[in-house]
């Protein structure tokens, strides 16, 4: 006679008790009576679920649905001849006390933990209405987006950018071009993950943002459209569509956005060499003018019950124009003039991205057993031609000759990028989980730089064979990996490894050689929780992380479009590896939440950028090296609470010690900084006058030291404005951007033969305002599906507050 099997089945149906509508999302935790081991997992789109296996004993059945009371069952036992037990129909009922926790955070928390991510939800921010990509992440507590564009976490700027979870061209120079024709209102959330497992690319120093855009999933035709206008000619547009019926959901997007901007700036080098000292000051002033647009697209098709095929495009353009004007002076060791030159910038852009993916996703009938086969394939167009007009000046101001000079040049990029990717996920009897995966992707970089310039004796234009040149990138990277893990009791863990393999190539039309870099690591990663009574927690994690260098930081040709500082790569750039310790602490009280991280970065090979003045011609370049080594310690704290039922904060605040040390290119030896920085944000949101949330950011930057110099601080406060009007069919948004225009750039340099300061300005105090319309019959259940938490991939936390 068989023997009964040792482990047995729970399945049930959630339900929503006032219209019997299925809950998604909700979470059923089964607690063992013997040794209060847990197991569970979440409900699908119909509200089912189905647990196993479930070993022999009796069990607290718990199911959790924000917005509604707990539901429990004790002493369900499964055991033979009942292994397999079935819970039926169950029956939440919303929850007054719940739902008043609730409107305090809004509809969806502005910042949710998962594991090792968090996440930041920007879909309800009204200071990034009519905004892009850019604005959204400066809305980000932990991150620093610098005047310029530049991002940056826990004092670095090495930062893996993803969108959906793949790296779609945001690499080198087009990172800011992309992000840029990204709309705010099209993304949903922001994650951040600091310290990743071994299942993510082993890039950057300083962790992995993940940009998730916004997917509908309400039944029937429905969307939304949305106008926005901002002061000084800049308006946005958008539209949204999105359609589900039975088996297929079909969404849809497209934005467009129009600004205009200046920024202008000053600067003043003081050269002195060989008992030889002069001064350099220029101030120039550029007017921008861009547009974008912006479509996409995606649709899933449910193939059968457990088998989903999606298929995503997004594709965007934009361009524009800039007017450039530039005024240099030469001033002798007395600061006396003594010649200048006005140079004239007209430059056009182009620029083209279109990135096409496909995700297979097949579901066993072992609960937690997953295969993903995903593909996408990214190109991306850049051009820029620029026209310069430069009319030189003697001692006395006057134009030398009656002829200008002339030039013209153009700067164009062709990228293309494909990943294939597997990923297998199995679940084992004991709480444990196997995750194992591969991934190859490709990457061509092909830059073309052209140059022509008027010929004074003939008057012709011809081309300048010194200037023209090609550049080809080429890359390829193929990974495996594996991880496992799991849960003891109130302990969870996961242990990985990641094996990377890279082959590089460079190839540059002016220098014969090809540069070629081949070479294959390991990264390990480790990371563990554990938890306490009264909602404490515990994590600790380690990773192994590379940073390569990117194509534009290993192009050796030098950038001249400002003749007196000239920017170029260097080919013999080595990858900086980076080993990362994290130490957090995690404290709930309901509402209230509080995490403390206590962080560390030790770097071999960090880059850096380093200037040098030629001695002859007073000629500065400035380009990357590696130095020696970079430690980073510091701490962050992020802590959330409602003040009042229509009052809350959320501060966030990094302290770090940088050190930095190493040898700079015709420079000093032994060069080093070891300097404190931090950074503080608060925002604060309040609720009043009838579904109207205002909002208030404030954030202040330290003074930040690096090798050769340090910037000033930098603070600015941020106000939006957001209302639900129409019976919360519609919504206005008003917002401005740096309300006292207190964000401003001014940083010293300083090396061998050469001191100097730069003063930047952008355009601020931009007045936005934003309406947006809802159109179509909602799904019932998408309110709840908004509130559902986030469940932890790894076993850990799952918080929604």
């Amino acid at each position: 006679m068989a023997q009964a099997p040792a482990r047995g089945r729970v399945y049930g149906i959630v339900l929503d008790a006032n219209n019997k509508a299925p809950l998604e999302f909700a979470t059923v935790v089964l607690r063992n009576l013997s040794d209060s081991s847990t197991t569970g997992g979440l409900t699908d789109e119909k509200g089912r679920f189905s647990i196993e296996p479930v070993k022999f004993g009796a069990y607290t059945v718990e199911i959790n649905y924000l917005g509604y009371d707990t539901y429990k069952q004790e002493q369900v036992k499964v055991a033979p001849p009942a292994q397999v037990i079935n819970l039926g129909e169950i029956k939440l009922s919303e929850s007054a006390s719940v739902l008043e926790a609730v409107e305090v955070v809004g509809e969806k928390s502005m910042f949710q933990l998962g594991g090792e991510k968090k996440i930041f939800n920007v879909d309800k921010n009204a200071m990034t209405a009519g905004g892009n990509a850019v604005d959204a992440l400066k809305q980000i507590p932990t991150l620093d987006v610098t005047i310029d564009g530049n991002i940056a976490m826990r004092g670095s700027e090495n930062i893996v950018i993803m969108i959906n979870g793949k790296p779609s061209g945001l690499t080198g120079e087009s990172r800011q071009a992309i992000l840029e024709s990204l709309p705010a209102n099209s993304i949903e959330s922001i994650e951040i993950i600091n310290n990743p497992s071994a299942k993510y690319d082993a890039d950057g120093t300083a962790g992995i943002i993940n940009i998730v855009l916004k997917k509908n999933y309400n039944r029937g035709l429905n969307g939304n459209v949305n106008l926005g206008y901002t002061t000084k000619y800049k308006n946005n547009a958008g539209l949204s569509l999105n359609f589900k019926k039975n088996r297929i959901n079909f969404t849809s997007n497209y934005n467009y956005r129009f600004w205009e901007s200046f920024q202008k700036g000053n600067s003043l080098r003081k050269n002195f060499y060989n008992n030889y000292t002069n001064f350099i000051n220029a101030y120039d002033y550029t007017r921008v003018k861009n547009f974008s647009g912006n479509i996409n697209l995606s649709m899933d098709i449910e193939i059968t019950e457990k088998a989903v095929l999606s298929f995503s495009n997004v594709f965007s353009a934009g361009g524009g124009k800039n007017k450039g004007e530039t005024e240099t002076e030469f001033l002798d060791a007395e600061e006396l003039y003594y010649a200048g030159f006005d140079r004239y910038a007209d430059t056009r852009r182009k620029n083209y991205n279109n990135d096409f993916s496909v995700l297979y996703r097949q579901n066993f009938a072992q609960q937690g057993r997953l295969l993903e086969v995903s593909g996408s394939i990214n190109t991306g167009l850049r051009n820029n031609p620029t026209a310069y007009t430069q009319w030189n000046y003697d001692q006395n101001r006057e134009i030398i000759d009656a002829i200008a000079v002339l030039e013209h040049n153009n700067n164009a990029n062709n990228s293309k990028m494909g990943i294939l990717q597997l990923d297998y996920t199995h679940p084992f009897r004991k709480h444990g989980k196997l995750e194992a995966g591969y991934k190859s992707t490709l990457r061509d970089l092909y830059t073309e730089f052209t140059a022509d310039s008027l010929d004074r004796a003939t008057g012709n234009i011809v081309d300048n064979l010194l200037l023209n040149n090609d550049y080809r990138y080429f890359e390829v990277v193929n990974a495996a990996y594996s991880s496992f893990g799991g849960t003891i009791k109130n302990f969870s863990y996961k242990l990985g490894l990641r094996m990377e393999q890279s082959n590089i190539s460079i190839k540059n039309s002016q220098v014969e050689e090809r540069f070629k870099n081949r070479y294959t690591d390991f990264f390990p990663s480790l990371f563990v929780s554990q938890k306490f009574k009264k909602s404490h927690e515990m994590q600790l994690s380690y990773s192994r992380r590379i940073n390569r260098p990117n194509p534009w930081m290993l192009n050796p040709f030098a950038d001249y479009s400002n003749p007196l500082d000239i920017m170029k790569g260097n080919p013999n750039m080595q990858p900086e590896y980076i080993n990362a310790l994290e130490f957090t602490y995690l404290k709930n009280w309901n509402a209230i939440f509080l995490t403390t991280t206590l962080y560390y970065r030790h770097v071999s090979d960090p880059f850096s950028r380093v200037r040098y003045v030629d001695s002859e011609t007073s000629v500065a370049t400035l380009t990357w090296a590696n130095l020696d080594k970079a430690q980073n310690l510091g701490t962050e704290i992020i802590f959330r609470a409602p003040i009042t039922k229509w009052w809350n904060v959320m501060t966030n605040i990094n302290l770090y010690q940088n050190i930095l040390a190493g040898n700079i290119p015709e420079g000093d030896n032994d060069l080093s900084t070891n300097s404190f920085q931090w950074n503080f944000r608060v925002q604060t949101g309040f609720k009043f006058w009838h579904n109207t949330d205002l909002q208030l950011s404030y954030r202040y930057n330290s003074r930040m030291e690096y090798l050769q110099g340090f910037i000033k601080p930098m603070h600015n406060l941020d106000i939006g404005l957001r209302k639900d009007v129409m019976k919360n069919k519609a919504s206005i948004a008003l917002n401005v951007q740096d309300l006292f225009r207190t964000r401003r750039f001014y940083v010293t340099n300083s090396g061998p033969g050469f001191e100097s300061t730069a003063d930047r300005r952008w355009e601020t105090r931009l007045f936005t305002a934003t309406f947006t319309y809802k159109f179509g019959k909602a799904d019932a259940n998408q309110k709840r599906r908004n509130n559902a938490p986030i469940m932890d991939d790894g076993g850990g936390q799952m918080m929604g507050f």
